[in-house]
């Protein structure tokens, strides 16, 4: 019991030295590190240490007006908050929305008809990902 105590103090020692923190990366810093640890006259150095950077999906659609009205303007923003570069794809319901790439979604003089469920992917080619979310639109008549 005393030596996995000593174990865990090592180890919180061993974080405080490195300044070890927990720390969103960009997708750019994967690769090959390498480093190097010393104590007293001894120095140890450890090669070829990868670092995997994984893209997790933190997206979120959002709609410009909490209740939109009949003849008014909609403007759905799909936030990746992950990577540039990104490319978007748009649904309403099930059906693929035509020349719509970017990561916003315009609707102008909306009516009942665009009341539904619209969905959003971001996609970047480097680590091929898919993230989706949805949000409904209920157009109030005036």
């Amino acid at each position: 019991m005393k030596n996995k105590t000593k174990t865990k103090k090592q180890q919180q020692n061993f974080d405080e030295v490195l300044g070890y923190t927990s720390q969103t990366l960009p997708v750019s810093s994967d690769g090959k590190y390498s480093c190097s640890a010393s104590l007293g006259s001894e120095t140890a150095v450890m090669s070829n240490n990868t670092v995997t950077v994984v893209w997790t999906s933190t997206i979120r659609l959002t709609k410009s007006s909490s209740s939109p009205i009949q003849g008014g303007r909609v403007v759905l923003t799909c936030d990746d908050k992950s990577n540039e570069g990104a490319s978007y794809t748009w649904w309403k319901e099930t059906d693929f929305i035509y020349r719509q790439f970017d990561r916003k979604l315009q609707l102008d003089d909306i009516s009942t008809a665009d009341s539904g469920t619209y969905s959003c992917m971001a996609r970047t080619n480097s680590i091929n990902f898919y993230g989706r979310t949805t949000v409904t639109v209920q157009v109030l008549k005036i």
